[in-house]
């Protein structure tokens, strides 16, 4: 990512500087899968950073999910890819519900909706 397109993710999510390995890392996923990082916004990246601090302090989310639309399924692909490719750096487990919502944010990515919401 770009330095401007940095400083307004760290200005909303300030421990984006405790995560440089991985923000690279998630860079590296987004090119090889023909991504573009600079169409993430802060909303993405702090639902992805604080899922990092969730998992370091051991305190993930889990929701009942027999209510939620489903992904496509090129959206759960890169969610699955997402998920491994993470896990070749570091401890990366997703619960079903936090699985769902990077889910989401790839399928705002893959269709260009609105990705603020």
């Amino acid at each position: 990512m770009d330095a401007k397109q940095y400083k307004e993710i760290e200005a909303q999510v300030p421990t984006i500087a405790n995560y440089g390995k991985e923000v690279e890392q998630i860079e590296a996923f987004f090119n090889a899968k023909a991504l573009k990082v600079e169409e993430t916004t802060p909303v993405f990246w702090n639902h992805v950073l604080t899922l990092f601090e969730r998992i370091d302090e051991g305190v993930q989310n889990e929701f009942d999910m027999s209510e939620v639309d489903v992904m496509s399924a090129e959206a759960q692909q890169l969610t699955d890819e997402f998920e491994a490719f993470i896990q070749q750096e570091r401890a990366f487990s997703l619960t079903e519900f936090e699985s769902y919502l990077v889910s989401l944010y790839f399928e705002q990515l893959i269709k260009g909706a609105d990705k603020n919401e």
